[in-house]
């Protein structure tokens, strides 16, 4: 009866280590700028306007970044640039708002 226990906890730990490799062997091969994001559910839309689930905001998050961010540590809270060379300009009585983006940077639209 020992023996069958320890045979039993052999071939358990060897499937540990081969569902380890498993999951390991693909994720190294996986090419430069590949995102990996393990979801319960699927996301249901990556438009920042309609998107309305955390699982889509969360990819959102990690594929765009805006042109402006705030900066959390000042009192009161204020823009800062993210992406963009610097604060937009603002011409025609505050209708046309020009941003810069800093060099390296694309704007797919």
């Amino acid at each position: 009866m020992h023996l069958a226990a320890t045979v039993g906890f052999g071939s358990t730990a060897a499937a540990l280590v081969v569902a380890a490799l498993a999951f390991a062997l693909p994720a190294a091969a996986a090419p430069l700028k590949v995102l990996r994001v393990p979801f319960l559910i699927a996301e249901t839309n990556f438009d920042p306007a309609f998107a309305s689930d955390t699982y889509s905001f969360t990819v959102i998050d990690e594929i765009l970044e805006p042109p402006l961010t705030y900066d959390m540590l000042a009192r009161p809270y204020k823009l800062k640039p993210q992406t963009a060379e610097a604060m937009p300009e603002v011409t025609e009585g505050g209708r046309v708002y020009t941003i810069r983006l800093k060099q390296g940077h694309l704007l797919h639209g």
